[in-house]
């Protein structure tokens, strides 16, 4: 299986094969979940991919699951899946990932941004 998931992962990446994210339209959580916790997609031929985001970002590989239903979760894992991150470009086109910095300016109000601290224009003119 592991074979079949590593090409799997490299035909996304070339765009042989797609995503679809998957969200539950009712649910009040649809938007954080497309940023925070497991993200479940299904690839154009089948397979079920599930992608860990933490804080917008990118963080693992959850689980996959073949067209014929069999798992294959984290912790059965070789090293070099658990700890792989595809190319930014993938994350973001593919994954729909929009990263830490991003996330976060979106989901403020404007009267949460933060303002640069105003200079005293009178400091340093004193006038003796």
């Amino acid at each position: 299986m592991i074979e079949e998931i590593w090409s799997l992962i490299r035909d996304i990446e070339t765009g042989t094969r797609w995503l679809k994210k998957h969200l539950d339209p009712e649910s009040k959580w649809s938007y954080l979940a497309l940023h925070y916790g497991n993200v479940a997609f299904t690839s154009n031929d089948g397979w079920k991919l599930i992608v860990f985001f933490d804080c917008g970002e990118w963080d693992n590989f959850d689980r996959f699951i073949s067209p014929s239903g069999e798992t294959l979760r984290y912790g059965a894992f070789p090293d070099d899946l658990k700890y792989y991150t595809p190319p930014i470009e993938v994350r973001k086109i593919m994954y729909g990932e929009p990263g830490y910095l991003a996330y976060h300016l979106d989901r403020r109000h404007d009267d949460e941004m933060p303002t640069m601290p105003r200079q005293n224009a009178s400091a340093g003119n004193s006038q003796s």
